[in-house]
């Protein structure tokens, strides 16, 4: 039985996670996205501690190419917009194009390795640009997370009303609650992998041992504020 737009939609709003079966971009595409990688990423300036990161505007700035191929992709804008409206308040008011080339971290990736759900709620499509395991800082969250992680964001909203002082990492900030990184499972797959994901999932990155690398390209919408 095919799976629509609109079964897609549910088991995120039930979710907060989908992982596309298979992998969602061709070798080319793959190909011409890390060229874009290493053109608009440059030399490592040592601003970003576990390798080199970038935003690179929005996806309707790459059109004619692999990105906006993939990104802007009519099922990828139907989804967006199906759940965004039904879960987030509205349709996308905006997005970015994050590239990002993690080869050197002795913890995980994200929040310094804490389990963590974002301080401000987006919708991102996430897909690895390189073959990815628990040895290349695979993408990892913990399963049934998001309604709780949505509870304690929007709580955190009302008590501090600054998107900088939301405390939003579990091992730290709410350690009655139980929940460590053995919970979280990974996201491992080949090249052009992608899920989609709203940030109030708790989620981490792996570590990237000596050797090893990960590439990754994400796209990021949220409601106009």
């Amino acid at each position: 039985m095919t799976t629509t737009t609109n079964d897609i939609a549910e088991i995120l709003i039930d979710q907060g996670i989908y992982i596309f079966p298979g992998v969602m971009a061709t070798p080319t595409q793959i190909k011409e996205m890390i060229e874009v990688q290493e053109k608009m990423l440059g030399v490592d300036d040592g601003s970003y501690e576990f390798g080199r990161h970038g935003k690179i505007g929005s996806v309707d700035n790459w059109q004619g190419t692999a990105i906006h191929e993939v990104f802007g992709d009519d099922m990828i804008n139907e989804l967006a917009n199906v759940f965004m409206e039904k879960e987030m308040g509205g349709t996308p008011g905006f997005n970015d194009i994050h590239i990002t080339h993690d080869y050197r971290s002795d913890q995980g990736l994200a929040r310094n390795g804490y389990l963590h759900f974002d301080r401000l709620g987006t919708f991102k499509f996430f897909m690895y640009l390189t073959d990815c395991d628990k040895d290349s800082g695979a993408f990892s969250y913990v399963p049934n997370s998001y309604q709780k992680g949505k509870e304690l964001r929007q709580a955190e909203w009302k008590r501090t009303r600054d998107f900088g002082q939301i405390a939003n990492r579990l091992e730290v900030d709410y350690p009655s609650l139980g929940f460590t990184s053995d919970d979280a499972v990974p996201i491992e797959g080949p090249a052009g992998t992608m899920f989609a994901f709203h940030s109030d999932v708790f989620h981490m990155g792996g570590s990237v041992k000596e050797g090893n690398e990960r590439r990754v390209i994400r796209y990021q919408l949220d409601v106009s504020r």
